[in-house]
């Protein structure tokens, strides 16, 4: 009877013991849980802006030393201003990722714009001019394609509309729609023509490769890139912004921004001036922040302040943390917000203020009429 009453006990405990270690094991599977859906969270804060479209340029070196060689040859040798070029560049990367050889086979088209050839129902292209030969690929060089191209533009109907629509343009989005259209052929409802896609890649090209027309802040478009993978985060700014080595000595946004506007004597201010002139010639507000952020964090800012207040969203003004953007409405130009800022913490902010002020640090008042603010996104991708 003892015994019995022993071996009830033993197996009450043992029960019991085990139903504790489940309740342990489960417990700590949802405190498991529970750190792994805070830490994706951790970059929810972000998400006050909308998301903008991101173009990724490619990193492989041979492309990008192709796509400057078109950008080089179109604006020396036929006359295209840097964003006509750039809607010529975007129309190749689509159609072979730059790669002189490249051929469709089931569209009889080959080479950097997909010439048609013998054969294809799009007639035969290729053989304009005599530079090349559908059937030795020898003869698709660089040199002959570039060849081919300028002859089109002098000898061919479809050629001479490209260059009297795409040549001038300022606009390097509606280069890209116009090349696709004129040159290649595509119409823009066509599925192919992928608009979004060789717009963003136009603009993004466009910045990438320093276009400096004559051109006012109103019309320039240039698309976002990402932020570099594995970038580290500032841990004072909720995730959204990057310490990186800048092209200028080191630091992130906000001080790269605090160097900038603290030169003596400041930085000119030039409406439409390139991003890239800003220590030289100079740029303008927007080319400010597309400046900062490319060479703080390698994100590429749409160009001007409309397009940025546009692509990042609105926060209210007690909201705004160091690095975000802060737009304003003065009254002057096309556009409704025509002015815009970084913000550098302690209600002040470093900006391209006017022609006769030039680059500075003021309070976030000096700007105007302030708006909303912007925060930019940290996406994972290539550099810009």
């Amino acid at each position: 009877m003892i015994n019995l009453i022993k071996k009830h006990i033993f197996m009450s405990i043992f029960s019991g013991s085990t139903i504790l270690v489940i309740l342990g094991v489960f417990l700590v599977f949802i405190v498991i849980m529970g750190l792994s859906a805070s830490n994706e969270d951790d970059g929810s804060d972000c998400d006050d802006s909308s998301t903008s479209q991101s173009i990724v340029l490619p990193s492989d070196a041979d492309q990008e030393k192709t796509a400057k060689a078109i950008y080089d040859y179109l604006t020396t040798n036929d006359g295209f201003t840097s964003a006509g070029a750039a809607g010529a560049i975007a129309n190749a990367q689509r159609e072979s990722s730059f790669s002189l050889t490249s051929i469709n086979t089931s569209g009889g088209v080959g080479g950097l714009f997909q010439w048609s050839f013998g054969g294809s129902p799009n007639g035969n292209r290729m053989v304009g001019g005599g530079f090349m030969n559908p059937d030795d690929q020898s003869t698709w060089t660089f040199d002959n394609e570039m060849k081919l191209m300028s002859w089109e533009f002098k000898n061919e109907s479809h050629g001479q509309a490209t260059l009297t629509k795409v040549a001038p343009q300022t606009d390097p989005e509606q280069a890209a729609l116009d090349w696709s259209q004129y040159y290649e052929g595509v119409l823009l409802n066509d599925p192919q023509t992928k608009p979004d896609e060789i717009k963003n890649s136009a603009t993004a090209w466009y910045v990438k490769l320093g276009g400096s027309d004559p051109i006012t802040e109103s019309t320039v478009n240039t698309a976002t890139s990402p932020a570099p993978d594995g970038s580290d985060e500032d841990s004072s700014s909720d995730g959204c912004y990057v310490d990186g080595d800048s092209a200028d000595g080191g630091g992130d946004v906000v001080t790269l921004a605090k160097e900038l506007a603290s030169n003596t004597p400041p930085y000119s201010y030039v409406l439409g001036g390139n991003p890239e002139n800003l220590k030289t010639s100079g740029t303008d507000c927007s080319g400010f922040t597309s400046y900062v952020w490319k060479h703080a964090a390698n994100v590429v800012l749409p160009r001007t302040a409309q397009q940025q207040a546009d692509a990042y969203g609105k926060l209210d003004r007690d909201d705004l943390q160091p690095g975000d953007l802060v737009f304003y409405h003065n009254g002057f130009g096309s556009e409704y917000i025509d002015h815009v800022a970084l913000y550098i913490g302690d209600g002040k902010i470093a900006q391209e203020a006017d022609e006769k002020t030039g680059c500075i640090i003021s309070s976030i008042d000096g700007g105007g009429h302030f708006e909303f603010g912007g925060r930019v996104k940290k996406d994972s991708g290539d550099n810009a």
